[in-house]
């Protein structure tokens, strides 16, 4: 013999009624003989209660009415015109009373089981199984406790007496959820009941198992709602069970799983719709020792609707009887806590309850304590409402630190912690809003194989575009070597912004000119990743735009770390390049830009890691601008300036207005950035630039300027002339504060050897000297390609993986 029980999701339509029939069947034709127990169907509980409320405040409840007998009948034609007659004159009685007993009100929703029960009973016989409505108030004996009571223990001799008369061929077809007190009273046993009403058969009857169908392939590790990686668990253990839905697993009732731990009675959770029908395989439910996975994390659950009770005194040390006084007030004002968290001396206390208990428990306990409050030797007591439990099945405190790491950088800090003793279970308590965020946090540290990081790419000409293209190359190699799963959400350029679905392909540039236009990209970039509660957010800027560097503090207080191209940031005005600083450590965020200097070259952070090793860097030399490097390793062959310089224009090595580069305010730029690194509150007017732009060029127009070129060739040979077996390079250099000097930041042309290193190095390369102290005067060289859409895109990439490694330790 087994039990079959059936939630009212399944049986809300005609489809699903046909479904519960045909499970049935199946579970016969397997020889299983079958106990069926059924919750309400549909909507029923709901709008009875409904229209309970509409009836005690004598208003109109024809349209509720109307839509429960019409949710109770679709499908079927069951006879079930009678009860249907008895239920209106109870509605009658409480509309003309204006009353409505928690005994009556538990007689009205015991209609919806019975109602349900008459109609599946109906069903079956219609299809030819020999099926049996039956009242489990006949046999299922509670507590007076309207609304939650407790199935009493002499229910167990009831039901076998009941059952014991049954033939084989016989299906009973069995009310989940109401009871009878011993005064013969209809009782109700709280939201989920049917599970219970199951159980407690099951283990009367000694059933095989216990078989509970529900939308779902069985409990997941958390709710597949809110988090869409979440799994489903093969085998779980009673106390396991026990604590899921304790807190909030709503598929169980919290106490469905007691009368099944003595007798070791195996309860599933299957699918309804599962093609494997009554064969496929769910979330078994056993004893402890049958479980194999004892050591794997289980679950997240979570209870919403609570409030956090402070109770503060600065003068109850050494008090005592002050927690007897405390739960004591409660308990006299029928309040139940959820959890206590309380220093040692007694001096602070919060307490977690239902949101509808509060003001009943600030009552409560302000005329307790009316005297120390009046005295100063307590405060009065506060709540903080709108609040969450949730709660971490099977994770030890030894585990907490990944997942409350996590929680912190995603600015989520619960505000109370609590570790359950003996079993292995922590809980939190947070904002009922983080609630989405924080599961999607949690479980991407405590149980996906795959970190998923997200990503906002802004910006998608010659660097964002090759950035995407390695994106879309290596994401597989990611997932498969290091376990990462980069998805970009958003991609978007100052006039669109496309929210792929899914990851992106090589087609994504089609798509991004397909998107709809938007007025703040930034901004439906940060309501998209809200409303989506992503985790792991970085936001890529491949733009050198003012407007976005601006919205960085925004993006960083909206979970967002930061990695750039973009030096805007890096050079703005020395006070709000700390005020970035300060918010980014307030809120655990990073902001990498190793491209700001050098593209691709590991300059930035290494010149970090120096600094903080306690090596005093006294100088650094460099070639910082590819553009600059590439012309004048050109002018060294002897070709003509007007030559080179289209070429590098062509070539896209400068702007397309070359004098933005010729000018040096990148150098200095770069300069600056390096500066900044070391600690020195330098700002941009402070590096001393030589413009390689003739003055009288420098405010012209780009025609103007091509116009009048033999102004410019003249002026930049005069200033490039060299001595035999010599070059000119232009070189940024830093040279750091000594006993009784400033710093000294300038770029300019100098005449180096043809043999030193800057003369050797090619093209468009990038070359820099680093000279310490423990160094001395032998330079650490850091050289290489310096300029290039696909190497910068490279180096953007590789700050992104470093980024993405700081939410998977």
């Amino acid at each position: 013999m087994i039990v079959m029980k059936f939630g009212g999701q399944l049986l809300a339509d005609g489809a699903g009624l046909q479904r519960t029939i045909e499970l049935i069947g199946d579970s016969i034709r397997q020889g299983e003989q079958p106990i069926v127990v059924l919750s309400a169907r549909g909507r029923t509980t709901d709008l009875l209660l409904d229209i309970t409320q509409l009836a005690l405040s004598s208003k109109p409840y024809e349209e509720e009415w109307n839509a429960l007998v019409k949710g109770m009948t679709i499908g079927s034609n069951a006879p079930i015109d009678e009860d249907l007659d008895t239920l209106s004159g109870l509605f009658d009685s409480i509309s003309c009373l204006r009353e409505c007993s928690p005994a009556v009100r538990d007689r009205v929703l015991s209609f919806g089981e019975l109602l349900t029960v008459k109609l599946v009973t109906y069903e079956l016989i219609r299809q030819g199984i020999q099926a049996l409505p039956i009242d489990a108030g006949d046999f299922i004996l509670t507590t007076d406790q309207y609304g939650d009571a407790t199935i009493l223990p002499e229910s167990e001799e009831l039901v076998r007496q009941y059952f014991s008369d049954f033939k084989v061929d016989d299906v009973p077809v069995v009310t989940g959820f109401i009871g009878r007190n011993k005064s013969g009273k209809r009782t109700t046993i709280g939201r989920n009941g049917s599970n219970y009403t199951a159980t407690w058969i099951g283990s009367a009857l000694g059933a095989k198992r216990i078989d509970i169908y529900t939308p779902l392939d069985g409990i997941y590790t958390a709710n597949p709602n809110l988090v869409l990686e979440a799994q489903k668990i093969s085998h779980l253990s009673y106390s396991e069970a026990t604590e899921l839905a304790q807190y909030g697993a709503e598929i169980l009732h919290y106490r469905t799983i007691d009368p099944l731990i003595n007798k070791r009675i195996p309860l599933e959770i299957r699918n309804s719709y599962s093609p494997e029908g009554i064969a496929q395989k769910g979330t078994l439910i056993t004893s402890a020792d049958e479980v194999q996975d004892k050591d794997n994390v289980k679950a997240l659950a979570t209870q919403k609707g609570k409030s956090l009770i402070c109770f503060e005194g600065h003068e109850m040390m050494g008090r005592s009887g002050i927690d007897a006084r405390i739960f004591g007030a409660l308990s006299n004002a029928g309040v139940s806590v959820s959890l206590v968290s309380q220093g040692s001396s007694e001096r602070g206390t919060g307490i977690v309850l239902d949101v509808a208990e509060t003001d009943r428990a600030i009552a409560a306990l302000n005329g307790e304590f009316a005297q120390e409050i009046a005295a100063g030797i307590t405060r009065p007591v506060r709540a903080t409402r709108n609040q969450a439990v949730v709660a971490l099945i099977g994770v030890p405190l030894s585990q907490f630190d990944k997942p409350y790491s996590a929680l912190a950088r995603h600015g989520i800090v619960p505000k109370l912690i609590n570790n359950a003793i003996p079993s292995n279970t922590l809980c939190l308590l947070i904002d009922e809003e983080e609630v989405p965020l924080a599961l999607n946090v949690m479980h991407g540290v405590l149980f996906d194989k795959e970190r998923k990081i997200h990503l906002a790419v802004v910006g998608h000409g010659t660097v964002g575009g090759a950035l995407l293209d390695q994106i879309v190359a290596q994401r597989e190699e990611l997932r498969r070597r290091k376990g990462l799963d980069i998805t970009v959400f958003a991609i978007a350029n100052s006039r669109r912004v496309w929210f792929p679905e899914g990851k992106i392909d090589a087609t994504w540039r089609e798509r991004i000119a397909q998107a709809e236009a938007v007025e703040d990209g930034v901004g439906a970039i940060i309501g998209y990743a809200k409303g989506g509660h992503l985790e792991n957010l970085i936001f890529v800027d491949n733009t050198s735009s003012t407007s976005i560097s601006e919205r960085y503090s925004e993006l960083v207080q909206a979970g967002f770390d930061l990695v750039s191209s973009n030096k805007v940031s890096n050079v703005q005005p020395y006070d709000g390049y700390m005020a970035l600083r300060k918010e980014l450590a307030q809120y655990r965020k990073s902001y990498r830009y190793e491209t700001n200097v050098g593209a691709g070259l590991p300059l930035i952070d290494y010149l970090k890691l120096l600094h903080l090793s306690g090596d005093r860097i006294t100088s650094i030399r460099g070639l910082f601008s590819g553009s600059l490097g590439y012309i004048f390793n050109a002018l060294s062959l002897g070709r003509p300036f007007v030559e080179v310089l289209k070429e590098a224009v062509t070539r896209g090595y400068t702007e397309p207005d070359p004098r933005i580069d010729l000018s040096g305010i990148d150098v200095a730029r770069k300069v600056l950035i390096l500066a900044r690194e070391l600690d020195l509150s330098a700002e941009l007017e402070e590096v001393v630039i030589q413009n390689l732009v003739p003055p009288a060029l420098q405010s012209a127009s780009i025609e103007e300027m091509w116009s009048q070129f033999e102004v410019f060739e003249s002026h930049i040979s005069k200033i490039s002339e060299v001595g035999e077996g010599e070059v000119v390079r232009y070189v940024g250099t830093l040279e750091m504060p000594k006993e009784n000097e400033p710093a000294h930041l300038f770029c300019g042309l100098e005449r180096l050897p043809g043999d030193s290193i800057f003369a050797q190095v090619p093209g468009a390369d990038s070359c820099f000297e680093i000279y310490t102290q423990n160094y001395g005067s032998l330079p650490i060289v850091i050289r290489g390609a310096g300029a290039g859409a696909a190497v910068t895109a490279q180096g953007v990439f590789g700050d992104i993986l470093r980024t993405a490694e700081e939410h998977t330790t």
